[in-house]
């Protein structure tokens, strides 16, 4: 990683895809490394993330 999100101090397309897949990864019992948990609970908190999440009818964990 570089800075707070993949590529820098911004989230990237990619930043959002591996959020889905540490979505997956939890919901099958996958460790998230510590940086990557930290990178998932930092785009969990974004309030666009929250929105998408809840229109979905999905859980925010």
């Amino acid at each position: 990683m570089h800075d707070e999100y993949l590529f820098g101090d911004r989230p990237s397309v990619a930043d959002f895809y591996l959020f889905v897949m540490m979505r997956w990864a939890s919901r099958f019992g996958v460790a998230i490394p510590t940086p990557l948990y930290g990178l998932y609970k930092r785009l969990l908190a974004r309030p666009s993330v929250q929105t998408a999440l809840e229109s979905e009818g999905l859980a925010i964990s």
